[in-house]
């Protein structure tokens, strides 16, 4: 008698296997089982843990209903990419892709170059502001003001507060901070393409 209600909790941990419907596959191999899921803006939602869990879907590759094989099942990214647009415009541009007749290895390919441009139009936009930013600090250090250049350089490094600079040693200490921060901002951007692969 005092192993019903151990047997109990057996049969029903595995009877939650037995009445799974979906296998979530993630981009990074695994796959969670669950009944049932929701989609609630850019993220897939299923009962879990006592409450709800969500998983982003830019980290799930598909979602299979039970029974069938990995090469089946709704693709996630395909998803993501032609949401439903309303109007006539939405209409056409699902209409081209239909007419496109792209694989889902194909559309992969097409988005990740399209996310491939996006990055490299953004380390070219931080380049520019890089390059103005350089231009002023060169302007604003020329002739006469080489000294203040050399003292703010010298306040920066003790630290010194803003109230200490005069107007023009602050001026070219802001220029100098913008453009580190515009340089960490590209490297960012930079690690990030190559961690994506991209």
């Amino acid at each position: 008698m005092r192993f019903l209600p151990l047997g109990l909790a057996s049969v029903l941990c595995w009877s939650g296997s037995l009445f799974a419907d979906y296998t979530l596959v993630l981009k990074n191999g695994r796959r969670i089982t669950v009944q049932s899921y929701r989609e609630e803006g850019g993220m897939i939602k299923f009962p879990g843990l006592g409450g709800e869990i969500g998983i982003t879907k830019d980290q799930i590759q598909s979602i299979l209903k039970d029974g069938e094989s990995e090469g089946r099942g709704m693709d996630l990214p395909r998803a993501q990419r032609s949401p439903p647009s309303p109007g006539p415009v939405g209409e056409a541009k699902a209409e081209e892709k239909k007419e496109k007749g792209l694989s889902p290895k194909e559309q992969l390919a097409e988005e990740r170059a399209k996310e491939e441009k996006e990055y490299q139009e953004k380390i070219k936009e931080i380049t520019e502001r890089i390059r103005s930013a350089k231009a002023r600090y060169t302007q604003a250090k020329e002739g006469k003001e080489a000294p203040a250049d050399r003292s703010s350089r010298v306040m920066d490094s003790l630290q010194l507060p803003r109230w200490a600079y005069s107007p023009k040693e602050a001026e070219l200490s802001e220029l100098r901070k913008r453009i580190n921060q515009l340089e960490k901002e590209r490297e960012r951007v930079i690690q990030e393409k190559i961690q994506k692969n991209l």
